[in-house]
C-alpha cells in the first residue's frame, strides 16, 4: 500500500470529525436548543471538549493530533516497507486506525438525521435531556457493536 493515498484517506476521514462543530452550533440555537440538551458538551472526547465548546474549526488540538497520527502512519509505513518488508503490517495498522475513526464518525450522520427530523416537525415530545453518563453508555454500546466488524475486516483479502 502506498503512503500518499493512505494519508489522503486518513486526513479526509479525520477531517469529517469537524461535523461535531456543526452539530454543536446547530444544537445551541433555537429551535434545536428547545428540544435537545446535553450535560456538559456534545463532544465526548475530553481532549476536544474546549474546542467544540468554543466552536473552533481546526483548533490546535485537532491539528496536533492529525499531525501526530499522520506522522505515526508514516513511521509505520517506513517500518513495514524497509524493515519488515511486508506491506501487510502497514495495511493492518492503517485499517485499525481508519476503522476506529470510522466508528467515531458514524455518530455524526445519526445526529444530523435527528436534527433534520426535528426541523421537519418530527420532534420529540417535550425536551430531550441527555445526562453525560447516558451519552457515554450509548457511545460504549455503539462502539461495542461496531467492534464486531474488526475481526471480519481482518479476514478480508
Amino acid at each position: 500500500m502506498s503512503l500518499a493515498p493512505a494519508l489522503l484517506a486518513w486526513i479526509a476521514i479525520y477531517a469529517l470529525d469537524l461535523l461535531t462543530i456543526w452539530a454543536a452550533k446547530v444544537l445551541r440555537n433555537p429551535p434545536s436548543s428547545d428540544w435537545f440538551a446535553f450535560e456538559g458538551s456534545l463532544e465526548l472526547n475530553p481532549v476536544f471538549v474546549p474546542e467544540v465548546g468554543r466552536l473552533i474549526l481546526f483548533g490546535p488540538r485537532f491539528r496536533a493530533l492529525l499531525l501526530a497520527s499522520s506522522v505515526y502512519l508514516g513511521f509505520v509505513w517506513y517500518f513495514s516497507e524497509f524493515v519488515v518488508v511486508s506491506s501487510d503490517v502497514f495495511s493492518f495498522f492503517f485499517g485499525a486506525l481508519f476503522l476506529l475513526e470510522a466508528a467515531v464518525i458514524i455518530r455524526h450522520p445519526q445526529n444530523a438525521a435527528l436534527i433534520r427530523a426535528a426541523r421537519a416537525g418530527i420532534v420529540p415530545q417535550g425536551a430531550m435531556y441527555t445526562p453525560r453518563a447516558l451519552a457515554y453508555r450509548m457511545s460504549e454500546a455503539h462502539s461495542m457493536g461496531f467492534s464486531l466488524l474488526f475481526p471480519h475486516s481482518a479476514c478480508l483479502p
